[in-house]
């Protein structure tokens, strides 16, 4: 028994699934017959259109022979000639538009028919109301819709009681309901909209406007004291209905993030960065920071520089000086020397190198295992460095130690740095416990 009851309810079940299928097929045919059905009205309008235009193009025209009395009186009037009909219709549809040229082509008998017989009969609109109305039956009158052009919902005069579009209005197809405009509802777009009140409503009309932006679905007026509910980011007021909320207002439950200041707006609000010398601030600028980044000092209520370099009283390496940036500083070589490798050469040096010559003995200097070029130098027997102070055979090494004095701190420095003076990539000092150490890039104190 269970096993019968299981077949009839999955047979059922299976039917109705078939019955839906079939179902939306058919509405998406029947959908795809009316746009087309539109599409054709719209070809037959264009032809029209393009017709009228020609008319008015050739109005002053003539056979072209250089006699037009002669003409006139042996080939007839020009005005509702074949040769003017021929000039009008070869531009009414581009080589690309193939619907038009097909029903040009299956109508161009209809076109010469109301040329010959009824253009006297022309007005704006005749040929649109013989042609794609009457005869061809692609399109329909004003306000009307479909197969047997029924009235528009809400009547000819006014279709949707002005406030939307019939669908298929003026074609063949469509389904003749209301596309309602915006603020508008209903089967003839007769009700406001939630976010709408009506101003002004009686048999014929409805005029909906909008609510107030404080509102947050359906209001009675246009001023927030009219909402029914406020908006999120607006507060009930008693005396002035819904006002905006200043989010902003409350610093111990501050919405954004410790590097960003909160601006209030209407409504809502928004989080805005820091200046660059602020690690957490009240507004922007250097005067409105709460606490200094490292490598910032407050003075006077704003955050300043500070100069390491000269606070600090930083060592760089041989032939480098100490430059100041913001938040932080770097070695860089000094006036006459430029950058080779990881030291600081002299520019005469340097022009040497790249001419290609050894100082002393004019021949091509050698290179190092990755090609690069480096000048022959002399080598003391002391410590392996040269004369002038270039790199020797091998003994130096990245880092130089200075001692000041007994009681000074000793310096690891690296020269480092990129052309141009840009400190991105410079190897710079950090100052920690008392000594100055070299990293890859800037120190931020």
């Amino acid at each position: 028994m269970m096993t019968v009851f299981r077949t009839l309810f999955v047979s059922t079940l299976l039917i109705l699934v078939l019955m839906q299928t079939t179902e939306s097929a058919k509405k998406k045919k029947g959908t795809k017959k009316s746009d087309l059905v539109e599409r054709e009205c719209e070809t037959c309008r264009k032809i029209v259109k393009g017709f009228h235009e020609g008319i008015k193009a050739t109005e002053k025209g003539h056979f072209g022979g250089g006699n037009t009395a002669w003409e006139e009186r042996a080939l007839g009037s020009y005005a509702n000639s074949e040769t003017r009909f021929v000039e009008i219709t070869e531009k009414l549809c581009t080589s690309s538009e193939h619907e038009c040229n097909r029903m040009f082509e299956e109508h161009e008998e209809l076109l010469e028919t109301w040329w010959k017989d009824r253009q006297e009969d022309e007005n704006k609109n005749f040929l649109h109301q013989w042609l794609c109305i009457e005869e061809i039956k692609v399109c329909c009158p004003n306000n009307t819709y479909g197969s047997e052009c029924k009235e528009c919902p809400g009547g000819v005069e006014r279709p949707c009681m002005g406030n939307g579009k019939c669908k298929g209005e003026g074609t063949r197809g469509g389904s003749g309901k209301c596309k309602c405009d915006d603020g508008y509802k209903g089967e003839i777009c007769e009700v406001c909209k939630d976010g709408f009140f009506e101003e002004t409503k009686n048999k014929t009309h409805v005029i909906c406007e909008k609510c107030h932006e404080a509102c947050a679905h359906t209001c009675w007026g246009p001023s927030p004291k009219d909402c029914d509910e406020c908006k999120e980011g607006w507060e009930e007021s008693d005396d002035e209905g819904c006002q905006d909320f200043d989010e902003c207002s409350d610093s111990e439950a501050n919405p954004c993030e410790t590097n960003e200041y909160c601006m209030n707006t209407v409504g809502s609000f928004k989080c805005t960065g820091c200046d660059y010398a602020c690690e957490s601030c009240l507004g922007d600028g250097p005067d409105k920071c709460i606490k200094c980044k490292n490598g910032f000092e407050m003075v006077e209520g704003e955050c300043d520089d500070i100069d390491e370099c000269e606070v600090l009283n930083i060592e760089c390496a041989e032939r480098m000086s100490c430059y100041n940036n913001a938040g932080s500083y770097y070695c860089d070589c000094e006036a006459g020397y430029e950058r080779h490798g990881e030291e600081c050469i002299s520019e005469e040096t340097m022009k040497m190198l790249k001419e290609g010559f050894d100082e002393d003995e004019g021949k091509e200097p050698t290179k190092d295992e990755n090609g690069d070029l480096i000048p022959t130098v002399e080598k003391s027997d002391a410590d392996g460095s040269d004369a002038e102070g270039l790199p020797g055979d091998g003994s130096n090494t990245d880092s130089h130690t200075f001692t000041k004095d007994e009681s000074s701190t000793s310096h690891e420095v690296l020269t480092t740095r990129p052309p141009q003076q840009n400190t991105e990539n410079l190897k710079v000092q950090n100052i920690e416990n008392g000594e100055s150490k070299v990293n890859n890039s800037h120190v931020e104190l």
